[in-house]
């Protein structure tokens, strides 16, 4: 009889695990803003689906822990109230003291990183693989999609539209192929430039260049894998400039803590090669673009366009605020919200600081850190990496403003419990929880 009830009990976890993990899986996915979550592709039927998928995860955890049960450990718990007080400051107090945000959906982005910690070890390692598995194989399709257009072999397509206005005013729409889009645009000379950067699923390519980026940095840039192998060539056809910079930034601290001194001449000879090409007059697209983005000037990197001179201008607004708003800033959404009020393009830190205000900032650097330093000691990950992936996930926090941002918080934690790939011992860790 209790060889039965035992056996009842491990069929219902493993059928209750793989729907957690599915429903994690998709919830990460929606949040990243694939085509098939837009409000403009078949009329929406397929947007707005993360908040549904992460409820039935949910729930699906919650009946797991009243039939199978689970122990905690204490980092765990102590990780899981830390970033619960850090989800009230930020919703309640940074943002002028609106604590009526705190019973609005505001709580979502912060609830599925706290479900997503409480998860045993063995699920977050597989919502990481999984998740990035999915991604590589669907971008198979767009890069095989891409070099056919790109040889003059012009494939059929059907058009979304933009799901952003200030989009369709430029005149940008997508051209839709078979499990891939490509951003288009009513002018000419933009849609030839458009159409030399790879978009894979995502309505930009630096959005894919970003994410390509970020899941490679987890995986240490690992190219043995035939999936981060497909990562790193849609990274390179995305012509992102986030993603040349995140890899040359790895490649930087890994062979600094690394102590390889040797490779410091392949450095000279990037460096080198980068001066080379940015004096050599090419008259072609989209070479041309990608040395005046390239190119450094008084005023920083010219090929920051995460910014507009309106983007700066309102910043400069909030900075000329009472000292209480420059502290907590104006709430949760307010700069998208003046963002689409005056059509106003552009994202970078200032976005969190427009929110939330300095302390609101300077919470999210701290829990990333502290987040980086628990899991390091939790999963026994070398200094070398941790300091790494933190280092390279705050600053991509300049262009991409989110740090509870799931779609990519989950790929920044889930690389400190896939360490293992590297021979890391998980056996003792999965029994902790």
């Amino acid at each position: 009889m209790n060889k039965k009830v035992d056996y009842e009990v491990k069929t219902s976890k493993f059928i209750f695990d793989s729907f957690i993990v599915w429903m994690f899986i998709l919830c990460t996915l929606w949040t990243l803003r694939p085509f098939f979550s837009w409000s403009t592709y078949m009329h929406g039927i397929f947007s707005g689906l993360s908040t549904p998928f992460f409820i039935l995860g949910l729930v699906a955890y919650f009946l797991q822990l009243m039939i199978c049960g689970v122990r905690f450990d204490n980092k765990t718990v102590i990780l899981v109230i830390t970033t619960f007080i850090v989800s009230f400051l930020m919703i309640g107090v940074c943002g002028g003291f609106k604590f009526e945000k705190l019973l609005s959906g505001s709580w979502i982005p912060y609830m599925v990183i706290m479900t997503y910690l409480l998860l045993p070890n063995k699920l977050k390692k597989e919502i990481y693989n999984k998740l990035t598995l999915i991604l590589a194989v669907m971008l198979i399709p767009s890069i095989i999609i891409y070099l056919f257009n790109l040889i003059g072999i012009n494939l059929p397509y059907r058009t979304i539209e933009a799901f952003e206005d200030i989009k369709i005013i430029s005149g940008v729409f997508y051209k839709h192929y078979p499990f891939a889009v490509q951003t288009g645009s009513v002018h000419a000379v933009y849609d030839a430039a458009y159409a030399l950067r790879l978009n894979g699923i995502f309505n930009e390519a630096g959005a894919l260049g970003t994410i390509c980026a970020l899941v490679l940095t987890a995986e240490k840039f690992d190219l043995k894998k035939w999936k981060n192998r497909i990562l790193f060539i849609a990274g390179v056809l995305s012509l992102s400039l986030a993603f040349f910079l995140i890899t040359f930034l790895f490649y930087i601290l890994d062979n600094l803590f690394e102590r390889k001194f040797k490779n410091v001449l392949k450095l000279i000879m990037i460096v080198v090669a980068y001066f080379i090409f940015m004096n050599v007059p090419i008259n072609a697209e989209p070479f041309t673009s990608i040395q005046s983005r390239l190119r450094f000037t008084t005023e920083g990197l010219a090929g920051d366009n995460r910014t507009s001179e309106a983007y700066n201008s309102l910043y400069e607004e909030f900075k000329n605020e009472g000292e209480v708003t420059r502290l907590f800033g104006k709430g949760d959404g307010a700069i998208a919200e003046e963002q689409n009020l005056r059509m106003i393009d552009g994202s970078s830190y200032k976005n969190i600081i427009f929110d939330f205000g300095y302390i609101g900032f300077g919470i999210t650097i701290t829990w990333t850190v502290l987040v980086s330093i628990v899991l390091m000691k939790q999963n026994r990950i070398p200094m070398k990496y941790t300091m790494i992936f933190c280092t390279i996930y705050l600053i991509n926090m300049y262009q991409r403003p989110s740090v509870f941002y799931p779609g990519y918080l989950i790929i920044f934690l889930g690389g400190f419990y896939a360490f293992n790939n590297s021979g890391i011992n998980y056996t003792k860790i999965d029994n902790e929880v």
